[in-house]
This record gives C-alpha cells, structure tokens and sequence, in this order.
C-alpha cells in the first residue's frame, strides 16, 4: 500500500509540476520532452525552497500550490529516491506521456505532462498514475 500511496499523493495535485536546474524552456517551440527532463531534473535534485522557485516560474501553479507540491516532492523523493525515465510512452502536441521508476524502491509509474498553450511555455498539468508491472506479482517495478 505505502509503494502506491508515494504515487498518488500528487494525484492530490492534478495541476503539479517541477524541473531542472535551470528553467524549462520558453520559446513558442517549447519541445515536450525538453520540458520534461527540466522537470525530472529538478524533481531529483532541488531542495524544498529551490524547487517551490523553479514550480512558480515554469508552472501554471499558485505559490500556495508550488509550496506544497515542493514539500510533498521532496517527502516522496526522500522515501522512494529520484526518478528515472524509462521511455517516452507517446508524444502529441504539447504533451508528452512516459514511464518512469524511483530508483529507491522501484516503484513504476506512467506519467504525462502538458505544456499551457500561450507563450511563454510552461507546464499547465502533470499527472502521475501507478503502473502494475507484470511478472512482480504486481509490485513496484
């Protein structure tokens, strides 16, 4: 249950997200997948203030949502460890769906985020959903 609980707290948040060291790109030819590895970069590396910093200026969210999103990152990467991307599950438009794992408990999750539509780019909507893998009696990967 714990191993699906990390997943679905920023279920919690459907309009969440976070990136890298340095800030996502902004151009009107914002590529998904650049998007993406500022998000993940920033998921894995940033502390709680640093984090809340980069969620307001590539995000859609208000600071009160920039600031719990940044503590409950930080709670699920310090319980289940950084993610890794696995694949690029598809890309449409100004959206991007992976896979992706922590690497601390292996826990598999299928994730999409969405670029907002007006310039200057950021990210208007994360969702993060659990994924069973087969062949783990259903377990974290």
């Amino acid at each position: 249950m714990d191993a699906m609980r990390f997943l679905l707290i920023p279920l919690l948040f459907i309009s969440l997200v976070a990136g890298a060291q340095s800030p996502a790109p902004t151009s009107a030819d914002a590529n998904p997948r650049e998007v993406l590895n500022a998000w993940l970069a920033s998921f894995n590396r940033h502390d709680v203030a640093t984090r809340e910093q980069w969620l307001l200026e590539n995000t859609t969210l208000t600071a009160e949502q920039a600031q719990q999103i940044a503590m409950v990152d930080q709670k699920i990467r310090s319980e289940h460890g950084p993610f890794e991307l696995i694949r690029v599950v598809r890309t449409e438009g100004h959206m991007i769906e992976v896979q992706m794992r922590h690497t601390g408990t292996g826990g598999v999750a299928r994730m999409q985020v969405t670029l907002d539509q007006q310039d200057p780019k950021r990210i208007a909507d994360v969702r993060i959903q659990p994924v069973k893998v087969k062949g783990n009696g259903d377990g974290p990967g």
